[in-house]
């Protein structure tokens, strides 16, 4: 299961600044850069926070800023800063704890959901909180803990595979949550590979209390999933429907794409919870 959120009970003692609320994944955080064209690209892998470079809105370039390690309160300021964030979406960002939400504003659309992740021998359920700041020309994606959700994408970048270098920074956040959805698809498959490991006679007897227990607890996993993909149907819906002027007409598809693969998510929760209904 994944872990408890802390209390919020010290969330406003200071209304004027940010404070994290969550666990604390990483000693220190990190982040990295690309900056590209369809010409070239240009890759910071460890950018020193005392010197972030800048976000020329102007200019022809499209940048991915990505930080592992949002309880540095300090680094997520700044880098918000940069685009001129209100310290309100800057206290949505550090607490863990928010549910997801989509925000549009005047120079950027904000957008924070949960990914998750299985552990097959533990047959554990991890969630994730990411978040993103979408604006004309940048994606700014904020994470709690490393992973490998997004190394594909950035393989195709430095390739120029595919569309990766040609499109806008909107087409770049349509990448990322479609690697995020694919790892609810991945942990679906796992849970249900976990399921089909037990024996049928053991099944068909209904008198190992361990079977019945594990049974249960996946279960309540597949609901919470279920709990984090129904709202990222919701939001995505949103950006499909063509309103946003941060999502360019020609890329509505690619996030109906996406809206219609939560609503498999939920299909396939929905088919294996009632599969783990009749064998408990």
């Amino acid at each position: 299961m994944s872990k408890k959120p802390k209390k919020r009970k010290d969330r406003f003692s200071d209304p004027l600044k940010a404070q994290f609320i969550g666990h604390q994944y990483l000693d220190k955080p990190s982040m990295q850069l690309f900056r590209y064209n369809a010409e070239n690209y240009i890759e910071i892998k460890d950018i020193d926070p005392s010197n972030i470079p800048g976000i020329d809105q102007d200019d022809a370039n499209f940048y991915w800023f990505n930080i592992h390690g949002i309880h540095d309160v300090e680094l997520v300021s700044k880098v918000c800063s940069l685009v001129d964030v209100h310290r309100l979406v800057v206290q949505d960002i550090v607490d863990t704890t928010e549910r997801t939400k989509l925000q549009e504003f005047d120079n950027h659309l904000f957008f924070t959901i949960r990914s998750v992740s299985y552990d097959k021998e533990k047959q554990e359920l991890e969630n994730e909180k990411i978040s993103f700041l979408l604006g004309k020309n940048y994606v700014i994606s904020f994470q709690e803990k490393k992973g490998d959700y997004f190394e594909y994408i950035r393989q195709r970048i430095r390739e120029s595979k595919g569309l990766s270098r040609q499109r806008s920074s909107d087409y770049l956040l349509f990448l990322l949550l479609d690697a995020i959805l694919n790892n609810y698809f991945n942990v679906i498959d796992n849970i249900d590979q976990v399921v089909s490991t037990v024996p049928i006679s053991e099944v068909v007897k209904k008198t190992d209390p361990e079977i019945i227990i594990g049974f249960e607890n996946q279960k309540v996993q597949l609901r919470e999933v279920k709990s984090y993909i129904l709202p990222f149907a919701d939001s995505v819906q949103l950006l499909q429907d063509g309103d946003s002027e941060f999502i360019k007409p020609p890329h509505t598809k690619y996030f109906f794409d996406l809206k219609e693969q939560c609503l498999q998510v939920k299909d396939h929760i929905e088919s294996l919870i009632q599969k783990l209904e009749s064998m408990s």
